[in-house]
C-alpha cells in the first residue's frame, strides 16, 4: 500500500479562476478552494 495516497490538481477555468482540488481516498473525502471564492474550502464527501 502506497503510504501517501492522496490526489491533488490545480487548473484553471475559461474565465481564468484558479481552482485546486484535494482528495484522500482513505476518508474518502475531499476539499474543492478557488480565487472566485476567495480560497474558501467546500467540502466534497463520497462524492
Amino acid at each position: 500500500m502506497i503510504a501517501n495516497s492522496h490526489y491533488s490538481s490545480r487548473f484553471t477555468n475559461r474565465y481564468g479562476e484558479e481552482w485546486e482540488f484535494k482528495y484522500d481516498p482513505r476518508k474518502k473525502e475531499g476539499i474543492l478552494r478557488g480565487s472566485d471564492v476567495d480560497w474558501q474550502d467546500y467540502r466534497v464527501i463520497e462524492g
